[in-house]
């Protein structure tokens, strides 16, 4: 899932942490979730809160535009092999691959202010502010979609997370790096372009059919050349130090958050009504500040806490399923940061 940031294939969204497909080509989906799947995406989003502090980790001793790229190389290449085996073409011929571009696209200007942002602000604020995704959905598709209008609950859940956010963004400890409001912002800005994205592939949805593997593998793979170039352009002179933590924390990156957590999130996203999936992720960003406190030592304030508990009773509030119009916002689940 920012995201990041995790891509999108069927999302709640943020390494980002998978895309937002699930609900693109599923149709026999189970609408109840068994103990063993809710205990996995459990698993799942404490994997994506950890993520976070291994990100903060990583860009300490490599350049983070290029760990990012990287990342999803690997985890691109994945996905093509999975493809294959679906005997599925890798790219479509049609506008199912324009769109793919441009999704592509939108996910990595997510990666890129979620990786580059890290090094201004603590973990425990970035998580937060990244997984205000949900909130930015509601609001984008109140304009972009006729059916999907914000209803008292959804504004209530908006000005709850607004709290939130002013509470964060006024918490100040002695440990926020010198910049820390640009970190801050950088992650607003991530969690507003994984919002494009999800309403992008929402309005993908509605036009044509495409699985929910080429919706990953297409923000994977057209987020490559974005992020390379941005590494290549402003990240020349970066001072590379590969300590054994950075090294842990690249393989974590790649190795179990863009590939292995990705896969599992599309089982998940294609077996289960993405709406039981949504209110899941809201543990990511609680796992998020309790590894920062726990891994980074970051300090962990009352307000931090407090605009912490806005920001998910908001989340929740948007994303909760209307008892009279059976209706959740939003209506899909994208990748992880």
């Amino acid at each position: 899932m920012t995201e990041g940031s995790a891509p999108s294939a069927a999302i709640p969204e943020p390494d980002g942490a998978p895309a937002a497909a699930g609900t693109l080509s599923s149709g026999t989906a189970s609408r109840h979730l068994t103990p063993g799947a809710a205990a996995a995406l459990a698993g799942i989003c404490l994997l994506w809160g950890v993520n976070v502090v291994m990100m903060k980790i990583s860009t300490e001793g490599f350049p983070p535009a290029l760990t990012a790229g990287l990342r999803n190389l690997v985890a691109a290449v994945i996905f093509a092999v999975v493809l294959l085996a679906m005997r599925q073409p890798v790219f479509h011929r049609d506008r199912r691959l324009r769109d793919g571009i441009v999704i592509g696209v939108l996910f990595g200007l997510d990666f890129l202010f979620m990786y580059t942002g890290l090094p201004h602000t603590n973990a425990s604020r970035a998580v937060i502010f990244m997984y205000t995704h949900p909130i930015w959905v509601a609001l984008g598709a109140h304009f972009l979609f006729s059916y999907d209008r914000l209803t008292w609950r959804r504004v209530l859940g908006l000005a709850l997370a607004l709290g939130g956010i002013i509470s964060v963004f006024g918490t100040r400890t002695g440990d926020l790096p010198a910049g820390y409001v640009l970190g801050d912002l950088m992650q607003l800005g991530c969690a507003v372009f994984w919002a494009a994205t999800t309403l992008y592939i929402k309005r993908m949805s509605e036009s044509y059919e495409i699985s929910a593997v080429h919706v990953l593998f297409y923000q994977l793979v057209f987020s490559i050349p974005l992020l390379l170039l941005a590494s290549l352009l402003f990240e020349r002179g970066f001072a590379i130090n590969i300590t054994a933590a950075v090294g842990w924390s690249l393989a974590y990156q790649t190795f179990i958050i863009a590939s292995a957590s990705y896969l599992v999130w599309y089982w998940m996203v294609t077996h289960y009504h993405v709406t039981n999936l949504v209110v899941f992720s809201m543990l990511t960003p609680i796992f998020g500040v309790l590894a920062g406190a726990v891994v980074l030592g970051e300090h962990v304030s009352g307000w931090l806490l407090v605009g912490l508990g806005l920001v998910l009773g908001g989340i929740y509030l948007v994303a909760a399923r209307s008892r009279k119009t059976g209706a959740a916002v939003p209506s899909h689940v994208e990748s992880q940061p």
